[in-house]
């Protein structure tokens, strides 16, 4: 009978990989709807929502710094995003979940990095195009995807400030450049 329990422990040990793997097709089905969720929002060009996104010690820390409320701070967002789009438009906006990898250890929260891009039209230029590539950080807490968009130094510090476990996650910077639309630079 002493083979029962080895047998079993056989049995858990195949089973564990399995379970692990579900896991993570879960937890990226999970962030794919969270991604899907706030492309819509983005593509709509209702920005102040975006907050919504974002970790609770991020809003916080942005309330707590500005000293304005959070439903404040969207509709400033969105005044500014309302401007902005008088001189640019959003032709195409891509977070790719393809390439998303879900990253799981100790002592930092399960996050992964996602390549995110965005096609911007010159209004005033209309042969001209501008290219945003960067990353959003993805941060599973409390039960729930956030994402993090740190195209400014100062939001970068406030996220190191919140998440000081993150320090060793090598976040890489917007990268902006401006095209012909004929292909040129």
């Amino acid at each position: 009978m002493r083979f029962v329990p080895a047998f079993l422990l056989l049995i858990a040990t195949w089973l564990l990989p399995q379970d692990s793997a579900a896991d993570q097709d879960a937890q990226m089905a999970a962030l794919g709807e969270r991604v899907a969720e706030f492309s819509t929002i983005f593509e709509s060009g209702e920005i102040g929502k975006t907050l919504d996104f974002l970790p609770p010690r991020i809003i916080t820390a942005l309330t707590k710094d500005s000293g304005v409320s959070k439903s404040q701070m969207a509709i400033a967002m969105q005044l500014q995003w309302d401007e902005l789009t008088e001189t640019i438009v959003v032709e195409k906006f891509s977070i790719n979940m393809d390439e998303a990898e879900l990253v799981e250890a100790e002592d930092i929260p399960t996050h992964a990095l996602i390549p995110t891009s965005m096609r911007m039209g010159v209004v005033a230029n209309p042969d001209r195009y501008i290219e945003a590539t960067s990353e959003t950080l993805a941060i599973y807490e409390d039960d729930q995807w956030f994402l993090v968009r740190l195209q400014q130094a100062e939001l970068v510090d406030m996220f190191n400030r919140e998440y000081p476990q993150f320090s060793g996650v090598n976040l890489s910077p917007e990268q902006m450049t401006i095209h012909s639309r004929e292909g040129g630079k």
